[in-house]
Formats: structure tokens, C-alpha cells, sequence
């Protein structure tokens, strides 16, 4: 394992003559960024169905809000193993990604990683305008090859959220790949 250089800076710059005491005034910062970085891994695993195939998830999604008067999309990859690319964002009045929920001030934008314990869940991380990230979890309703609605059930446990002022569509792109080549 290689130490990162900033973590060397700061071991350094303690301001004590002895390199045990160094140590010891590190091992907080130390044992966050191992606690940090494990569970980033254990969610970053998108879950598949139980006999081991892939999630419905798995792929590129548009998400859209069609009735908004500037058109604003966005295509996302929803890798497997849990890992989600924005792969473009466009909107008639600029690019804005349409993965956000919001409550009371605070919007979360997704960032990743997603997984799923089923065909009516999704669970995407998201970094929010308060320095936070929290989880979004999603209730999927389907229909015969794509949702029919998404709605926010709870971000980090809590109810109350929801995407908005506009109504979003999720559209897997296998399905209708005319409909996601929507960025420049």
C-alpha cells in the first residue's frame, strides 16, 4: 500500500520532537480514512438477483424531466459492481444533472455508488449542499421494460425528500436508444 503524499505532509508537520508521539496524534486521521474507504467498498457492491445474474440497474439510464419548460437531462452509467458515471448532462438553459433530491434547503446531487436489493429498490449515493452525503433510496415501480414512476422513499432513513419542482422519467437506453441520445 502506498502512503499519500498529504498524509506524509501532515504526519510531518506535527510540531513534536518525537516521532512516537507523531504517531500517536495520527492514528485518528489514520483509522477514518481506513473506516472511510471500507465502507465506500461495502456499499460500492450493486447487488444482483440471487441466482448471481445482473440488476435490472445495470447500464445507461436517461433521466429526464420532460414537462420542464428547459429540457434537462441526463445519462447515467450504472456500472456493475456498484460504480455510476455521469456520462453527460444537458439542459436547454445549461447543463444540469437531474439526479438531485432535495428537503428544506438541503440538495444532494447522486455521485455514487448505487445498489439494489431488488427490482423495486435503488439505493445511489449522494453528496449534498450541506457537506454531507447521504444515501438515496429510490422505490421503482416497473412496467414491461422500464419504470413507470420513481419516486424518493428515504435518504439516509429519513423521509420527506423528493425530487422536484418537475417531474423526472427514468428510461433504461436498450429500451428506447433514440430517446437518450440527447447530449451534444
Amino acid at each position: 500500500m502506498t502512503v499519500p503524499a498529504a498524509f506524509v505532509e501532515l504526519v510531518d508537520s506535527v510540531p513534536t520532537p518525537n516521532a512516537f508521539v507523531k504517531f500517536v496524534n495520527c492514528v485518528p486521521a489514520v483509522v477514518s480514512l481506513v473506516l472511510a474507504v471500507g465502507c465506500y467498498d461495502s456499499h460500492g457492491r450493486g447487488a444482483g438477483p440471487a441466482d448471481g445474474g445482473t440488476s435490472l440497474f445495470e447500464g445507461r439510464w436517461l433521466v429526464d424531466q420532460p414537462e420542464h419548460a428547459l429540457y434537462e437531462a441526463t445519462i447515467y452509467e450504472l456500472a456493475p459492481g456498484g460504480r455510476l458515471v455521469e456520462v453527460c448532462s444537458f439542459s436547454a438553459g445549461g447543463p444540469v444533472p437531474t439526479g438531485t433530491v432535495r428537503r428544506d434547503g438541503v440538495e444532494c446531487t447522486f455521485v455514487g455508488p448505487w445498489s439494489s436489493r431488488h427490482e423495486g429498490e435503488l439505493a445511489i449515493d449522494a453528496f449534498c449542499s450541506d457537506s454531507v452525503q447521504r444515501t438515496v433510496v429510490l422505490d421503482v415501480a416497473w412496467g414491461d421494460d422500464s419504470p413507470t414512476s420513481v419516486t424518493v422513499a428515504k435518504v439516509d432513513g429519513e423521509e420527506g425528500w423528493s425530487h422536484g419542482p418537475f417531474a423526472w422519467r427514468w428510461l433504461p437506453c436498450e429500451v428506447d436508444p433514440e430517446a437518450c441520445d440527447v447530449c451534444p
